[in-house]
């Protein structure tokens, strides 16, 4: 006592009191003099005695009246998300709170639900789903489809597949150039069949290759890409659609190979050249071309008797052609170099020559 007056958290109730007394708990002495103590508001308590202030309600605590020593927890299905409240609050549709004292819930589960103020979620009934978490409803499956076993998405029935993997997903029929034999196939995962090309895993056109060959396991086969793996990769290359793609030549084995075909091309107008020039018509003289030359050679009645040129050695002319496409075929056979296709071909076709 001061003054006699008694101390802040103390009060003196009559004035035959010759002594202050503390403050009872749920109560305080916020200032001097007092002839009674004041009780702590609602949303906020004191467990002490003799305070001078009330503290604030903790999370996940309240107070709901005047007066109180200690706060009370949530109960389960409700939580206190801020201090000082004089209620709890009921856990929202979609969440909940399982046991007491809490100051957040904790969303639903996928394949459960909730309304509010529940303290656990409810499992969705058979053909229906919750796909994602803090549901407050289930959603009934589409036509040929039926739910999974935790309720977590519908799965379509063999032969169909989801377009949509959420509550707005529909089964459709699985079209041709479409691998399709297990229940649940979904758009994002669909495999195109052997021979079919699909652009990305959204497209839902799956397109017939121009070489089936090219288009396996649901990709392009080695080294092509593009559309319907029409295309090889970089670095690669095909004759035809029907070709495996190959590594490129360096710019260098080109260059020599390009050389290569030059000169024997060049040969083999040479050898064209001799072919027919020994198998020229023979050359017929008239009487007066046949006068003129023999004033000019002693040998003018031998001209004017000649009816043609010596007949041609025809088995030397083909013996050369022969060894022309012997000595091509065996240098594109030893010789590792990008030769033309057409060069390829046209040595090909005569590989009985070796």
């Amino acid at each position: 006592m001061r003054d006699c007056r008694c101390d802040v958290g103390t009060y003196n109730g009559s004035p035959s009191q010759s002594a202050c007394v503390l403050c009872e708990a749920g109560t305080y002495g916020p200032r001097h003099g007092l002839t009674a103590p004041v009780p702590c508001n609602a949303g906020t308590s004191q467990p002490l005695l003799g305070s001078t202030t009330c503290v604030a309600c903790s999370l996940g605590y309240f107070s709901g009246v005047k007066g109180l020593a200690t706060c009370k927890e949530c109960a389960v299905g409700t939580y206190g998300p801020s201090t000082g409240l004089t209620a709890c609050d009921r856990a929202p549709a979609g969440r909940y709170a399982s046991i007491v004292g809490l100051s957040a819930t904790t969303p639903c589960p996928v394949g459960t639900f909730s309304t509010e103020g529940l303290s656990v979620c409810g499992e969705c009934a058979y053909g229906t789903q919750a796909p994602r978490e803090g549901l407050d409803t289930c959603f009934t499956c589409p036509p040929n489809s039926h739910s999974a076993v935790d309720h977590s998405s519908c799965l379509c029935e063999v032969g169909y597949y989801m377009d949509e993997e959420n509550e707005n997903g529909t089964c459709h029929d699985c079209t041709i150039g479409i691998v399709c034999t297990a229940e649940g196939e979904t758009l994002t995962h669909l495999l195109a069949a052997n021979g079919y090309w699909r652009k990305d895993n959204t497209s839902t056109d799956f397109l017939q290759c121009l070489q089936p060959s090219n288009c396996v396991n649901g990709g392009c086969s080695v080294f092509r890409e593009g559309p319907l793996c029409a295309n090889c990769m970089p670095g690669y290359s095909a004759d035809s659609q029907q070709s495996d793609c190959v590594i490129c030549p360096s710019p260098s084995a080109a260059l020599v190979a390009s050389i290569v075909f030059t000169l024997l091309l060049l040969a083999a107008l040479v050898v064209l050249f001799v072919i027919i020039w020994n198998t020229a018509p023979p050359m017929v003289l008239t009487r007066e071309q046949a006068i003129v030359a023999a004033a000019l050679s002693s040998e003018a009645e031998d001209t004017l008797n000649a009816k043609q040129r010596p007949t041609p050695n025809v088995q030397n002319n083909l013996k050369i052609l022969l060894t022309y496409i012997q000595v091509a075929s065996a240098l594109l056979g030893n010789v590792d170099l990008p030769w033309p296709t057409y060069f390829k071909a046209f040595i090909d076709y005569f590989d009985f020559g070796n």
